[in-house]
């Protein structure tokens, strides 16, 4: 086990990835563990690789942050493919990359895991063809293309709007969203989307 004044970074999307290089440029030693098999996070997944486009602030962001990690590699030790697994009473973190588990003593941890979509269980939710928001929008990010059929989009989270805000630059835009909470007007002018959603 190592027992160090490193800082453990959990979670490399945009959060994690600029905290290491923050902590790196400063002159500490970092270890982010990522469960996904490359840094980036789900926001800017697709973007840049021919999958659907993605609003050029969120690529320039993107890349800003790409080649900040390319320039601090020698000082960061990034492991995807590694699942934060807990952190005991003696402040030993478990670090698990699927064929062993290490334990090492972390000066500092920054908890950087993202957002998680925890949709709740509505009449209907497990009938054919209908999906969670985050879903479809991993499935759209990850082949470029929209689902097959019209595409009704209903709930109550911001994400139902950058969702429809991604089928319409698909050419694609939702037959309509309906959201059970606020109005949406405000946003809808923020996403590309007409009012009369």
């Amino acid at each position: 086990m190592s027992g160090d004044e490193s800082i453990l970074i959990v979670g490399a999307g945009p959060a994690g990835v600029a905290a290491a290089c923050g902590l790196a440029a400063a002159g500490r030693k970092v270890i982010a563990c990522e469960s996904a098999p490359a840094p980036g996070g789900v926001i800017f997944r697709g973007a840049g690789s021919g999958g659907v486009s993605v609003r050029s602030g969120h690529l320039k962001k993107r890349n800003k942050l790409r080649r900040e990690l390319d320039r601090l590699s020698g000082s960061i030790d990034m492991r995807c493919s590694t699942t934060f697994v807990g952190l005991d009473g003696d402040n030993v973190a478990v670090l698990d990359n699927g064929s062993k588990c290490e334990a090492i003593r972390p000066g500092a941890i920054v908890l950087a895991t993202g957002a998680v979509e925890t949709g709740r269980p509505v009449p209907g939710w497990h009938h054919p063809g209908v999906i969670t928001a985050g879903a479809l929008q991993l499935g759209i990010k990850a082949s470029g293309e929209p689902p097959a059929g019209d595409v009704l989009r209903a709930g109550n989270c911001p994400l139902l709007l950058a969702v429809a805000s991604h089928l319409a630059a698909l050419g694609r835009p939702p037959v309509a969203v309906i959201d059970s909470g606020d109005t949406m007007a405000p946003g809808l002018s923020h996403f590309g989307l007409p009012p009369a959603y």
